[in-house]
């Protein structure tokens, strides 16, 4: 997260200072018809960024820094939400697939062949409605 907030300050920011100094803005002599290059463009009464362009410059790379900063909080915490979702998912999943088989099997004769049914008793009847009631439930919590 660190690393990625400062890649941000740095993409946000070298740019425009880049191309400043490449036209020799942060020089006395600078050439008279260059326009000067902001991260952030403000307009503001009375305030001319080409006259105070080094207190512009300080303001701009405090704003992209915060800038930078809030889309990283917000990565992380889209990041956060998808793993939470994914491992509530993977808790449904397992839940389902481990649930009890039946005990007896009876086999029944279905166009003279013999077919093996697997059916629950009374017991393993209301052990099954609790435990899908609670997948139900769980499944219910994500949604939510």
């Amino acid at each position: 997260m660190v690393v990625m907030n400062y890649v941000a300050w740095i993409v946000y920011n070298i740019p425009p200072i880049y191309h400043n100094y490449k036209i020799g803005a942060f020089t006395n002599n600078r050439v008279e018809n260059s326009t000067l290059e902001f991260s952030i463009y403000y307009i503001l009464p009375k305030v001319d960024p080409e006259t105070m362009w080094l207190y512009i410059t300080t303001i701009n790379f405090y704003l992209t820094c915060a800038v930078a900063s809030f889309h990283c909080i917000l990565d992380l915490y889209l990041s956060l939400a998808v793993f939470q979702i994914v491992g509530h998912l993977y808790i449904l999943k397992y839940d389902l697939t481990s649930m009890m088989r039946p005990k007896n099997k009876t086999i029944i004769e279905v166009y003279d062949m013999p077919v093996a049914v697997e059916m629950f008793d009374d017991e393993e009847n209301k052990k099954m409605y609790k435990d899908i009631s609670e997948c139900i439930s769980h499944h219910c919590m994500i949604i939510r």
